[in-house]
This record gives C-alpha cells, structure tokens and sequence, in this order.
C-alpha cells in the first residue's frame, strides 16, 4: 500500500487532523523531492496559468455544446468563480450523476459515460477527473471543509501525478498550501511555501506570484514592514497573473501602509487602484452572470442575478474615491463599502436549509466566544449531536421527506436552546452545539432533556404517515482552563464527537458523555 493510499484509507484523520495534515504535507514534500526535476524542468517553455485555468480550458477545449453533463461542469466552474459555492458543488454533482461527494470515487465511469466519445478518450477522462477532484478540493477551502479538501486534493493528486508536467506539480503544490494557511495550519502552509521558494526559478509566473501572494496572506498580519517586501515583488507582476481580488487586498493593505506613514499621495493612488480592482472585480461577476443566463434555471439564475448584479454592481459604479474631498470622502465611502460585506456575510454564516449556523460561523466566530469564557474561567460544554438512521429516512421516504424531517428536528434543537449557545449544523444530519456556563452535571440533565423532547417529536410527512426520531448525543466538558489550551474548541468537538459515536454502538437513542468513555478506558 502506498503512502497516499495509507493517508486516504486511515483513521487518522477523523481524529487528529492536524496530524493528518502534517503527515500529508511530509508526503508531499518526500514525493516531489525525489520526483520533480525542478532545476531542469524548462521554465522558459511554461505557461503561465495557474492549474484552476487548466481545469476551465479543458472542459471549454471540448468542442460539444449540447451536452448536459458538460454544461454542468463549465457551469460550476462559472458559478465557483462568483462565489455561489453550493450552486457550483450542485451543477459538479449533477454532471457527475453524484448525490454527495461520498460516491465520487465510481465518478470515472459516470464521467467516460456522459462525456461524448469522440471528443475524450478513457485516458483524458482519467485526467479530467483528476482535474475535477482538484476543483472540488480548491472549493471545499473556500466552503471551509478543510478535511474533505484535504482528503480530494490527494485524490486528485494520486489521478494526476503521473500526467502533470514538473511545473504543474509544483503549481498544484502552492495552491495546496493555500488549505494549510486557510485552516491555521499556517506552519505547513510555510513548510510547503518554502520548499517551492526554494526550488522555483524566480521567473515572472502565476506560480511564483500566487506563491508570494499566500505568504502576503500569512504574514500581513504581522509588522507591515516585514511583508511590504513581499508586496513590492508582487507589484512588478502583469496584472493578469493574480485575480482582481487578490490585487484589491494587496492595494488596500498598500493604502493602509502609506497612510499611517502620512505619504498620502501613494496611498490615495493604492486606494484608487484597490476601488478600481474592486470594480473589475464585479464586473467580471456580473459577465459571468450573463453567460449563466442561458443555461441555469429561472430561479437560479433569478438568486445570483439579484445579489450581484441589482445591488453589489450597482454600489461599485455609484461609489466615489476619486473626488478631492479623500479623506472625508474615503472615510464614508469605506464604512459604506463595509457595510455592504458585512450584510452579505451575514447570509454566508446560515446554513440555506436548517437555518442554523453552518461550519464557517463556526471556524470564523466561534473562537472569539471561546476565548473569552476561557479569559473569564466560565465553564464550557459541547454536544454533538446524530438523528439515528437518517439514511434509511431518505432511502424509505425520499431525500425531500429527509429534508423536511431534519428541518423539523433543528428547529426544535434551536428553539431548545438560549440564544447565547452556539448551534451549527455541523456535516449531513449532524448538529453541534456550544454552550457556556454550564457544568458537566447540568450539561448531561439539558442533554437528556433534548433528547426526550427528539422522541416526543411528531413529523407528519406530505402522504400523512407519522414519521418518529431519535437522536444519539455525545457531551464534552472543559471547565479547568489552568492549562493554557489554544486549540480548544477541537478538542471539545473531539471528545463529543468519541462520545456521541459510543451512544451510537451502544444502542442509539441516548446520551454519553465523553468522561465515561474515558473511565472506560482507564479502567481497562
């Protein structure tokens, strides 16, 4: 069994993820070390794209415009490219006749079968979906499913590495290392930065850019004379080697640079090109929007033609920060700017079908909560929480019946508890809750509680049978904080996660609390 195989097949990553990304990484790096020939491999033939590009010309090198499936496939690459993330992973799964990512591994066959003959040979399908797995994880970073992003770029990268130039092995390592920084692994993110640093040719390339770039990201946090080095290399790149977003960080961070160093004259410029990026940035949105037009249907198109064409396009062209009033001008203009982010961002954190948080409210917010009931010593507990045999709901009354059945129970979970707890839809039927202030004693009463109130639950589906569930509850506790913890929330989320798949195999329909497990084991 290869290393690859091992990492896909084993257990590790359910568990310590971290670990999981270490090992991947140190995988990666062994494999390239003893495969890329870098000093040799002829950068002055390259092309200079990145390997998302390569996805995109693939499927529009395809000379069919009647095929469904392919359609799907330019579609959620279109869609991916505005942000509309679950219409992209929808259209992805459409093509692929997938119901959920779980059944990707059969998607070759599915893929040879819907793509027209003469245009892909089994061999270019193989590559094709090697290509697709990369999109998929590159979307899953921005979905922040980190493990699942991790877990489809090895996939993508056992299907492909043996068809990847040297070049495109190293791109496809850089925007690897784009999930490592995105889900505070930022020390392997560095580690695979800095090998390719060390062994690319420092020639002007979509590569060498979004590499500088990923470490702009990382470190702009810190001093900014320490990362304006980076911004001055990426300055001297061709507009066309990073994307209009990635320019509008790099000008407004320049902005912000140059005014508290009062050199006003460059940051008014940073700051017009950042607004004029912003611009190219929605424009290039809504030309996207336009292509959709003809191939998704109304409501679809209706939803992303509303949210950016109406108000966000029209926003940008209306704003000013070109008059000669710029530092009250900018100032309002700014806050106007933010508020327009803060609103959208508002729908990014609920989850469309429950209307509970999703995983990203979680990732990106939650730790603020944590923290400060750690700084305050205010206990914390967490509950992961499973509705026994959703799949057989599904299987026995249609996925419509399940989604009406889930819905049902997060309300009555929401409603359950306080505002000030944290509820998030965690993965599929699975639930999470943060709660604060609550002992482990109290913790397992309000547990037992919810699940009594599961029980009792009645579901009439849309034929008028009465439909009765069940959930399996794990409990975590942390109400010692002498020991100074800052990766918390995971482990919380771990020890439920133990508990909850304990209540599982011991029957289902109870609660478990992550401490028995552990006597458990002592006692063994």
């Amino acid at each position: 069994m290869s290393n690859i195989e091992h990492l896909l097949e084993g257990n590790l990553r359910f568990w310590n993820q971290k670990d999981w990304f270490k090992r991947t990484v140190e995988y990666l790096i062994s494999d390239l070390e003893e495969t890329l020939e870098v000093k040799s491999a002829g950068f002055s033939q390259i092309e200079h794209s990145r390997l998302i590009n390569k996805v995109k010309s693939t499927l529009f090198s395809i000379d069919v415009s009647d095929n469904e499936a392919l359609n799907d496939l330019r579609n959620s690459l279109m869609l991916f490219a505005i942000h509309e993330l679950e219409l992209a992973e929808e259209h992805l799964f459409k093509a692929l006749r997938l119901s959920d990512e779980s059944e990707l591994d059969g998607a070759l066959e599915t893929l040879i079968e819907v793509l027209p003959s003469e245009s892909i040979t089994a061999e270019k399908a193989e590559e094709l979906l090697g290509l697709l797995l990369f999109f998929f994880a590159v979307m899953q970073i921005e979905k922040l499913e980190f493990g699942k992003s991790n877990e489809y770029f090895m996939r993508g990268y056992q299907l492909l590495k043996a068809k990847l130039s040297s070049f495109d092995k190293i791109n496809y390592l850089v925007e690897w290392s784009y999930l490592f920084f995105k889900s505070n692994n930022v020390d392997l993110a560095e580690t695979i930065l800095s090998f390719v640093i060390s062994n690319l040719t420092p020639q002007k390339n979509q590569t060498y850019s979004r590499t500088l770039y990923i470490f702009f990201l990382i470190n702009k946090t810190c001093q900014m004379d320490s990362v304006i080095s980076y911004v001055n290399l990426l300055l001297s790149f061709p507009e066309d080697f990073l994307g209009s977003d990635d320019w509008y960080s790099i000008h407004i961070f320049c902005g912000e640079y140059f005014t508290i160093r009062r050199d006003f004259y460059k940051s008014i410029y940073h700051f017009k090109m950042a607004n004029s990026f912003l611009s190219k940035k929605w424009k290039e949105y809504v030309e996207q929007i336009s292509l959709l037009k003809n191939t998704l249907v109304f409501s679809e198109y209706e939803k992303i033609r509303t949210t950016y064409e109406e108000k966000i396009f029209e926003f940008i062209l209306d704003n000013n920060l070109h008059n000669n009033h710029y530092l009250t001008s900018l100032k309002n203009a700014y806050d106007e700017l933010q508020n327009v982010y803060t609103k959208l961002q508002e729908a990014i954190y609920i989850d469309s079908l429950t209307d509970l948080y999703n995983r990203r409210y979680l990732w990106e917010k939650a730790h603020d909560f944590v923290n400060l009931a750690v700084k305050e010593n205010v206990p914390i507990s967490c509950f992961v929480i499973d509705i026994d045999d959703f799949k057989k709901i599904n299987d026995t009354y249609t996925h419509i019946e399940g989604d009406k059945v889930l819905k049902a129970a997060c309300k009555t979970i929401k409603d359950f508890f306080r505002k000030s707890d944290i509820v998030v839809r965690f993965g599929g039927e699975e639930i999470l809750v943060l709660l604060f202030n609550l002992n482990k004693e109290n913790s397992l009463t309000l547990a037992e509680k919810l699940r009594k109130a599961i029980e009792e639950l009645s579901i009439i589906s849309d034929k008028g049978k009465l439909l009765k569930i069940t959930i399996s509850v794990g409990v975590s506790n942390i109400d010692n904080f002498a020991v100074n913890d800052t990766n918390i929330v995971n482990k919380l989320i771990e020890e439920a996660d133990r508990a909850m798949y304990l209540a599982k195999r011991s029957g289902k329909n109870r609660v478990v609390n992550y401490q028995e497990l552990k006597d458990q084991k002592q006692e063994k």
